[in-house]
């Protein structure tokens, strides 16, 4: 999803923005003219306290996720071990796979930025691997995806020792490789290309139209015949297109060697459960507790340090609650009567 939206969107901290509403809403609150407007609001009653304290959690709720987002996005958007030690080795094992079954195929989209800068493992943030086959070679060394899918399962219980699921996506022309068909975890990703002649000018394409490819058209002769000498990442040897800039560059622009994570991908990362993939339960919890904490302190830290905030959160300020503060409070309270603009 990251992929379709700009990158000021992508890379936006929507947490800390969207901290201005339920902030601006808690000064119109307790600012004593601007409250006049506010209806029910405006007077001293359980349904304004109520309003009052549920506005200061959700902006303590939003602070502190979008802080913690920042920490997450500055650590490169990690995911668990488990996940990145389960993507690395179907990541091997496809890799493996496509040469024992004489299938050509080339480093794709991430994958193939990871091997032009030199990386030797999948970053941690990442989740998956890419590769790219043509559809016509693909078809005629297995026959059909289900053919592909009965050999994936033999090959993946001899060399992986554990069970794997194929999932083929017609419509996008994707084959997913997952190790755990219920969680959709750790995956690895074979793009489907299939060719097309333009009849106008001769000139041959390998064609992916799916909604997250930036490049759907690709020019036949930057592709194949792949490159003579393979690369090695991941300590296997890796099938590289013919010109490998020109379809990093096609995909991400002309800075493609310069590593980016947008926060989009850490919000993603969170959601589909891969930053606690596996995570063992005292894990979970130690992470839940220190979020619960810290949102408790803010909100405890800002009701009670911020004056007006302070003041407007207090039950009883009328001349009963005044009762207990001397004749000072009996005086401020008895000047004060009826003005429902007081905080």
């Amino acid at each position: 999803m990251t992929v379709l939206l700009p990158a000021f969107l992508a890379d936006a901290n929507w947490f800390l923005l969207a901290l201005a509403g339920p902030v601006s809403a808690l000064v119109a609150l307790v600012h004593p003219k601007w409250r006049a407007h506010m209806g029910f609001a405006s007077r001293h009653s359980a349904k304004r306290l109520y309003l009052l304290w549920a506005l200061l959690v959700l902006s303590s709720v939003l602070a502190v996720t979008g802080v913690s987002l920042e920490v997450y996005h500055g650590r490169g958007c990690p995911n668990s071990a488990v996940f990145r030690y389960e993507i690395e080795n179907l990541a091997r094992f496809v890799y493996e796979l496509c040469s024992r079954q004489n299938v050509p195929y080339w480093a794709a989209f991430g994958n193939l930025l990871f091997v032009m800068r030199r990386q030797r493992r999948i970053p941690v943030g990442d989740t998956d691997s890419d590769i790219g086959v043509v559809k016509s070679a693909f078809m005629q060394q297995f026959g059909s995806v289900s053919n592909f899918s009965k050999v994936v399962r033999q090959e993946a219980f001899m060399e992986l020792q554990r069970p794997v699921h194929v999932v083929y996506h017609s419509e996008r022309e994707l084959v997913q490789i997952y190790l755990d068909a219920e969680t959709k975890g750790s995956h690895a990703d074979i793009w489907l290309y299939r060719e097309e002649v333009d009849a106008a000018t001769g000139g041959k394409w390998l064609v992916n139209e799916d909604r997250t490819v930036r490049s759907q058209w690709l020019p036949y002769d930057q592709v194949l015949p792949l490159h003579d000498e393979p690369a090695f990442f991941l300590n296997v040897p890796v099938m590289m297109p013919r010109n490998a800039s020109f379809l990093a560059q096609a995909e991400y622009g002309a800075s493609f060697m310069t590593p980016l994570t947008m926060r989009m991908e850490c919000i993603e990362n969170m959601v589909n459960g891969y930053t606690f993939y596996k995570a063992t339960f005292l894990t979970r919890l130690r992470y839940a507790t220190t979020f619960l904490a810290l949102v408790t302190a803010l909100t405890l830290l800002a009701a009670n340090y911020i004056t007006p905030l302070n003041r407007a959160l207090r039950l009883g300020k009328g001349i009963k609650g005044a009762r207990s503060g001397g004749a000072r409070a009996w005086l401020e309270a008895a000047q004060r009567g009826p003005d429902k603009y007081f905080v």
